[in-house]
């Protein structure tokens, strides 16, 4: 393996350490009942600037690959950015699902201090004379 290549795939590690950290938070986050829709859209910010690096990286350690391992470095490369695009969509799908949730109108249920027996009561018309 040449120098250039162990440096690429050194820098790409380190990004990817930091990422998955990063994944983390955003699991636990979406996880929770109320998710905090503020720290996922930071969460997310974050990742997408991270995916970024990590395409440029992947792109020059395939370039400068030998052909014999492409395969494996492709094949670990689409793995790695699948779990980053599963997250990222859960996490856009939870902050849509949250903000539906805010912005749904709540119905309060009102009990009424009517007893049983006046609620079952029929009511009648006063009777009218004619004169």
């Amino acid at each position: 393996m040449t120098e250039g290549l162990e440096r690429l795939k050194r820098k790409r590690a380190t990004i990817r350490a930091a990422t998955t950290r990063l994944l983390t938070r955003l699991e636990d986050e979406v996880g929770k009942e109320r998710p905090n829709i503020d720290k996922l859209r930071e969460f997310l910010a974050v990742l997408s600037s991270k995916e970024d690096s990590l395409l440029d990286l992947d792109k020059g350690i395939e370039d400068v690959t030998p052909t014999d391992d492409l395969d494996t470095e492709i094949s670990s490369t689409l793995d790695y950015m699948d779990r980053v695009l599963t997250w990222k969509v859960r996490a856009t799908t939870t902050i849509g699902h949250q903000e539906t949730i805010r912005d749904t109108p709540r119905v309060r249920k009102v009990e009424c201090p009517v007893s049983d027996r006046l609620a079952h009561r029929q009511c009648r018309a006063p009777d009218l004379c004619v004169l």
